[in-house]
């Protein structure tokens, strides 16, 4: 048996054993419905017929993306009233995923190669996965990679060339990616321009000279054209990763917005346009809290054209400061492009309820087309690290014994999420959450609905859902995370 294997059908195991334990707790996933039995955890029910097929995971962990029993349509009535009207659609859907930065790559390469790709079949396969959707790459190094390197780290353009270490692990592990899942949107970022264009000489810190604004542009055209040269296309770019954060504990470089105006307007978005470069130009790429920064740059005529949207990170301010961005300039699409879980906090059903309720349901409320963790792998020791984050949690865990990979709470985020609204699908309106009730609905192009609901209360609530295509009830059992399907 490989680990991958053997890892799958442990939690099993574990769930056999504290079922009887806790299965009359009211943090039971097990949810009564419109008169149905409900599953039993852990089974894939899908020999019964229904109408709506439910997903759980549960605060307890006696559910993890479990398959339920399915239900019927029907016409009995609940206190709290769901409607859905697909009639009312609003932004169209990019994705779901992670980054896949070079201490992700490097963990995810030295894999025994059946164990890795049972893994990313798991990670990213939409039938018999997850189905992770979008990935984040790092233009050059990060505070997560194996040294500090540029794609060109002498000075001269001539110079520009894939470092060894991303030819050995990012390379290999995206084409891996790749062959698994075809679609995968791909955005990648740069932490710093080489030290060379750069006022202090170093990756650590400083400021992009303004004599260098050609040759940033221009190194990003080549890291594009690059990547497509190994068969891996690169959807959208950010100018800048956190512009206005600058350390010279890991590669960082500060980006006031006048600067990254003015790269974009006179020369990354012309030299775009005249060599017929298809990538993305998004910008700002940092917190909620300073959403002037892209308002100001949109705001400028002659940039505008070029930019595709505005991203943002969750360390600092609030979700719904990305509406402010989405009122002002409504013809520009919105990204979350970054937050990271880790040992600051462990609870793993706070933690799904903060994540759902502030980024994969939070920010996609608020006009996001997409939502990304950080580190897509990291080891038990949350690295390797480049002088950055110090206790940072990947979406999975490898560590050294292979055989004890552990999927953490982001991971049951993404396949709530990515497994099950994918690229295309559309946001659509429904009523306002209620009190104990958090959820938001989708659509895709067949009429499939899709309504993914989390219950942050400790007691089941229930619910009857309204849409077009037929109505139902259900009873969600407290502290738990369903998506539904019909």
């Amino acid at each position: 048996m490989t680990a991958a294997y053997l890892n799958r059908i442990r939690p099993l195991v574990m769930i056999l054993a504290v079922f009887v334990l806790l299965s009359c707790s009211d943090d039971s996933p097990t949810s009564s419905n419109n008169g149905g039995e409900p599953g039993e955890n852990g089974n894939d029910n899908s020999e019964v017929t229904g109408d709506v097929t439910v997903y759980l995971t549960s605060g307890n962990r006696l559910a993890l993306n479990d398959r339920q029993n399915p239900i019927a349509f029907s016409d009995d009535s609940a206190s709290i009233v769901i409607e859905v009207d697909a009639d009312q659609r609003m932004q169209s859907i990019t994705g779901f995923g992670a980054a896949m930065t070079g201490s992700s790559a490097y963990l995810l390469k030295k894999m025994d190669n059946e164990d890795r790709r049972e893994l990313l079949t798991e990670l990213f396969d939409p039938e018999e996965g997850i189905g992770i959707s979008n990935i984040r790459l790092t233009i050059g190094s990060s505070d997560f990679s194996l040294g500090t390197y540029s794609y060109c780290d002498e000075p001269g353009l001539e110079n520009f060339r894939i470092p060894e270490v991303d030819l050995r692990d990012v390379i290999p592990v995206m084409q891996e990616v790749l062959e698994i899942n075809p679609d995968l949107w791909i955005m990648a970022s740069p932490w710093s321009a080489p030290g060379w264009m750069k006022n202090n000489n170093s990756m650590r810190g400083g400021r992009l000279e303004e004599q260098h604004f050609e040759n940033f542009s221009r190194y990003l055209k080549m890291f594009i054209q690059a990547y497509e040269d190994k068969g891996i296309p690169i959807h959208a770019i950010t100018v800048q990763n956190e512009p206005l954060h600058e350390t010279s504990g890991y590669p960082t470089m500060y980006m006031p917005w006048q600067d990254q105006s003015k790269l974009i307007r006179d020369y990354l978005g012309p030299l775009f346009e005249k060599e017929n470069i298809q990538t993305d130009i998004i910008i700002y790429d940092h917190n909620w809290d300073n959403f002037q920064y892209p308002i100001n740059i949109l705001d400028d005529e002659d940039t505008r054209q070029y930019v595709k949207g505005s991203a943002f990170h969750g360390y600092g301010g609030d979700v719904g400061q990305m509406s402010h961005v989405a009122e002002a300039h409504p013809d520009k699409h919105l990204y979350f492009t970054e937050i990271s879980g880790g040992g600051w906090a462990t609870d793993f059903w706070e933690n799904i309820t903060w994540n759902m309720d502030h980024i994969f349901l939070g920010s996609v409320r608020n006009y996001s087309r997409n939502a990304i963790f950080w580190n897509l792998a990291l080891d038990e020791q949350d690295g390797p690290q480049n002088g950055g984050c110090p206790n940072c949690r990947g979406v999975v865990t490898i560590p050294e014994n292979e055989e004890f990979l552990s999927r953490n709470e982001e991971y049951y985020i993404l396949a709530h999420m990515a497994r099950h609204v994918r690229p295309g699908d559309y946001r659509i309106q429904s009523t306002a959450p209620q009190q104990d009730l958090n959820y938001l609905a989708f659509i895709n192009e067949e009429g499939e609905h899709k309504l993914v609901i989390i219950n942050r209360s400790q007691q089941a609530q229930t619910f009857q859902v309204r849409s077009n295509s037929g109505k139902f009830r259900y009873s969600l059992a407290g502290r738990t995370l369903g998506t539904f399907l019909w």
